[in-house]
C-alpha cells in the first residue's frame, strides 16, 4: 500500500459521509413490484439488509399469489398496501438509524447495563430483526426515543466529551 500512495497528497479537506438511506416513492405497480434494497436502501449500520430483503419478499410473494390465482394484475390498492407494508418495516430502522447518528440519542444508545424496564433489550431485540413487536416491546421502543428526546434538552445519560469535541469540528 505504501508502494502505491506512499508520495500522495490530500487535495482537499477530509469529509465523512454517513446515513445512505433511501427509499422510492413506488414499489409497486400493475405488474411489478419492488423487493429489498431495490425498493429502498437502508444505511447499513445494523445489518438489516438480508432481513428487509427476505421480509419484503415474503410479503411481496403473498401479494403476488393472490393476484396470480385470479389471473390478474395487481389493483392499485394492493399497489398501496404493499408499499405501505414494506415501508413500515423499512420505518422502524430508519428511525433507530437517524437515533444512532444523532449525537445526543447516541449517548443513550452507548448505555449499558440493566434497566428498570429492559430497554437495552427492547432495542437489542429490534436491531436484530425482531420487527413483528408486541406491545411490552412496543412500549420500551417508545421509551427509548423519548429519552433520546430528552438527552437533548437534559443529560440522562452521560455525555461522552470525545463524540462531542467530533461534531464541533466537522460543523
Amino acid at each position: 500500500m505504501k508502494f502505491r500512495i506512499g508520495n500522495a497528497e490530500r487535495l482537499g479537506p477530509l469529509h465523512n459521509t454517513s446515513d445512505y438511506t433511501f427509499r422510492h416513492e413506488y414499489s409497486a405497480g400493475p405488474r411489478w413490484l419492488l423487493v429489498g434494497d431495490a425498493s429502498g436502501f437502508l444505511d447499513p449500520i445494523f445489518s438489516t439488509g438480508v432481513m428487509i430483503a427476505m421480509t419484503t419478499g415474503r410479503i411481496a410473494v403473498r401479494t403476488l399469489l393472490r393476484a396470480d390465482a385470479q389471473n390478474r394484475a395487481l389493483t392499485a390498492r394492493e399497489q398501496k398496501t404493499y408499499t405501505r407494508r414494506i415501508y413500515a418495516k423499512m420505518d422502524v430502522f430508519i428511525r433507530m438509524i437517524r437515533a444512532f447518528y444523532d449525537d445526543d440519542a447516541f449517548e443513550v444508545f452507548m448505555q449499558s447495563g440493566a434497566s428498570l424496564w429492559r430497554i437495552p433489550e427492547a432495542v437489542t431485540s429490534l436491531v436484530a430483526g425482531h420487527t413483528h413487536s408486541d406491545f411490552g416491546m412496543w412500549w420500551r421502543i417508545k421509551l427509548f426515543f423519548l429519552a433520546c428526546w430528552i438527552q437533548k434538552h437534559v443529560a440522562l445519560a452521560p455525555r461522552i466529551p470525545s463524540l462531542r469535541a467530533a461534531s464541533s469540528t466537522s460543523s
